[in-house]
């Protein structure tokens, strides 16, 4: 992607599982195309709630495509939203588990997920655990986070013994080092991420390009997400 004479600056709505793929994804646009980049970045719920109040997000990187489908059907958005990437669920421990049947052990006190209220990766987390037979014993040591942000945090600052976060948080400085984790068995609605364009401006177009980009997808591939 060239750099152009007339760079813009362009804001844009990410969700919280994306924070360290957006980081290098904003980093090497802004590079190539000589635009600007404002990044706000919370759960996928609040910020379709912004966007409906009128907060001016150019496009927004959601983590399913159940929000962006609602504000397009709303009469927010340029085009209908696509499909980014998928997204994964891992669960996170202290101690090394081989399953989340373990979750049920009186050695995991407290089990940190998203908000499934506000974030899709905690719609996901729930569906996993709806089918565990102990979901009543496990149900009563949940932490919610607002977002999978606030959820690595738990993890970093040692609260809780396990946890439900994305697979891209892996990648992450605060947790990288941290405990272990197992992937979850596909229990769950893929978790399909979409990207809704707001705005017709030059730089939305050239993001939107460069996130389609054999660049782009590399750098999500690089985060553990798949791409098309």
């Amino acid at each position: 992607m060239a750099e152009i004479a007339s760079a813009e600056t362009i804001s844009i709505a990410v969700s919280a599982n994306m924070r360290d793929a957006f980081t290098e994804l904003q980093q090497s646009f802004e590079k190539r195309s000589g635009h600007t980049v404002k990044a706000v970045i919370a759960s996928s719920g609040k910020l379709t709630a912004q966007i409906k109040n009128g907060a001016p997000y150019d496009i927004f990187l959601a983590a399913n495509m159940k929000y962006p489908e609602s504000l397009y059907a709303s009469g927010i958005g340029r085009d209908k939203p696509t499909v980014y990437a998928y997204g994964s669920l891992i669960l996170w421990s202290k101690k090394k588990l081989l399953s989340i049947d373990e979750l049920s052990n009186s050695t995991i006190a407290k089990i940190a997920l998203a908000n499934p209220r506000f974030a899709p990766y905690g719609i996901a987390s729930i569906q996993v655990l709806e089918g565990n037979k102990a979901w009543k014993d496990i149900e009563r040591k949940f932490i919610y986070g607002n977002s999978i942000s606030q959820v690595n945090s738990y993890i970093f600052s040692g609260s809780v013994d396990a946890a439900f976060t994305s697979k891209s948080s892996i990648h992450s400085e605060v947790i990288k080092k941290k405990g272990f984790w197992i992937e979850i068995n596909k229990s769950y609605t893929p978790i399909a991420q979409g990207v809704l364009v707001i705005n017709d401006k030059t730089g939305c177009k050239d993001f939107m390009s460069f996130l389609f980009s054999d660049e782009g997808k590399e750098l999500l591939k690089k985060f553990s997400y798949t791409t098309l």
